[in-house]
């Protein structure tokens, strides 16, 4: 059985952190991804709205946007995924007597 390496506390979030920089780079750069950008923004935005967004990413917000949104996803990700194991946990503890309640309640036989 293989062990976990011996890693200091940081990194895991450096780890995280540099998924998700190659991640948004690989699919920033894939040519099918950039097509159905293309076709999105095309679907639900006008010109002049798209005018808008590249003014304002073009701003002081929008570069800090742009900068801080891979490492916003990364967070939102591991906190998502803390959540739903939790959940998942709990209602893996509570489904046989859900699922007996259910049961009663209908009559259905066990």
């Amino acid at each position: 059985m293989k062990q976990k390496p011996s890693l200091p506390p940081e990194a895991e979030e450096v780890i995280r952190s540099d998924i998700a920089s190659y991640l948004y780079d690989k699919f920033s750069k894939n040519k099918h991804m950039t097509n159905l950008k293309y076709e999105m923004y095309k679907k639900y935005f006008t010109r002049e709205e798209l005018a808008g967004l590249v003014k304002f990413y073009e701003s002081p917000l929008g570069v800090k946007l742009t900068k801080t949104y891979p490492k916003m996803l990364s967070e939102i990700q591991t906190h998502t995924t803390n959540i739903a194991t939790s959940i998942l946990k709990n209602m893996q503890k509570d489904l046989p007597e859900r699922l007996n309640k259910l049961m009663r309640e209908h009559g259905w036989k066990n």
